[in-house]
């Protein structure tokens, strides 16, 4: 037989658990309503806003994005002006800004924090006292980016090409246009990278100029790298300090050089200037010559002589 006595219980518990829940909710909204009632204090951010800026204006020290401000309100002012929407401080620019200067005293951001929060508001403190820019209306100036760059590749390969920035020139802002007349050219940050085994792209700060602005801040540079392969040319052999009159033969008068070139350079035959000196005819007292290199392209890596010495004959 079914117990019915078993179900009745359950449906009285049932009932009762609802009854806890209701009341538990009611206290918690009273609790709320209680709380909402009382003075708090929170630390708010303010996202800043400057208004109405004409399209010729550049700021020469960037704005301020936000600020974070302690405000002491009843707990459903807080909730209506700073909790359920991003309190803002709106400057305009045109009341604040003149002769390339926008100054935003510590009254001006109070009174203007007063009327983003409300009256009843106590502000009581700020992570900024004021706020303070320099604005060009100038043209600005152009001038090339120059890479300060240290770089090394691993063994193999090498370092081979311009290192250029993108954007390859930049635009300088001051508070006065003649102040940028002496400036040809700005600089990157050092950039050391080692051991580099492919082509590197990095984004690299510019270095700051005091009281300039820099338009972009950052520019990309590339490194690039490139394979090494063995190459081997016959380059001619010249001759220094020979008398009037007197012709040195050589034998051979070309000498292989072994070296190693970027790959994208090994169908071009490099400058590589060889030289033996007719005062070591006497010094060696021998019937060969040392052969020196003197020059090569800085693209060639590490170039070695298949012979150290070459014979020769002197006809007078």
């Amino acid at each position: 037989m079914i117990d019915k006595s078993r179900f009745a219980n359950r449906k009285v518990v049932g009932r009762n658990f609802l009854t806890f829940c209701g009341f538990v909710a009611v206290a918690a909204i009273f609790w709320w309503v209680m709380a909402l009632n009382d003075s708090v204090q929170r630390n708010m951010e303010v996202e800043i806003s400057i208004n109405n800026v004409p399209d010729t204006v550049t700021f020469i020290n960037l704005p301020p994005e936000t600020m974070h401000v302690i405000v002491r309100d009843r707990g459903s002012h807080l909730l209506r002006n700073g909790l359920m929407h991003n309190p803002v401080l709106n400057i305009d620019f045109a009341d604040y800004a003149e002769a390339g200067h926008l100054r935003f005293s510590r009254s001006d951001l109070l009174a203007s924090l007063k009327n983003t929060f409300g009256a009843t508001a106590t502000i009581s403190s700020t992570s900024l006292d004021s706020i303070s820019l320099l604005y060009s209306t100038g043209r600005g100036r152009r001038v090339p980016v120059r890479v300060i760059c240290d770089a090394t590749a691993v063994s193999g390969k090498t370092i081979f090409g311009r290192i250029l920035s993108v954007p390859g020139s930049v635009t300088l802002y001051s508070l006065n246009d003649s102040d940028l007349d002496t400036i040809t050219r700005v600089y990157t940050q050092r950039i050391t990278v080692r051991d580099l085994d492919e082509t590197k792209e990095v984004e690299v700060p510019l270095k700051p100029i005091r009281g300039v602005r820099i338009i972009p801040e950052r520019v990309k540079v590339s490194i690039p790298v490139e394979a090494l392969v063995k190459r081997q040319s016959l380059i001619p052999v010249n001759v220094d300090n020979v008398p009037a009159g007197t012709t040195l033969l050589l034998f051979p008068s070309r000498v292989k050089v072994s070296y190693y070139v970027p790959m994208s350079q090994f169908s071009e035959v490099p400058n590589i200037d060889l030289r033996v000196d007719y005062h070591d005819t006497n010094a060696t007292g021998e019937s060969r010559l040392p052969v020196r290199i003197v020059r090569f392209p800085a693209s060639i890596v590490n170039p070695t002589l298949s012979t150290p010495t070459v014979e020769y004959t002197i006809q007078r």
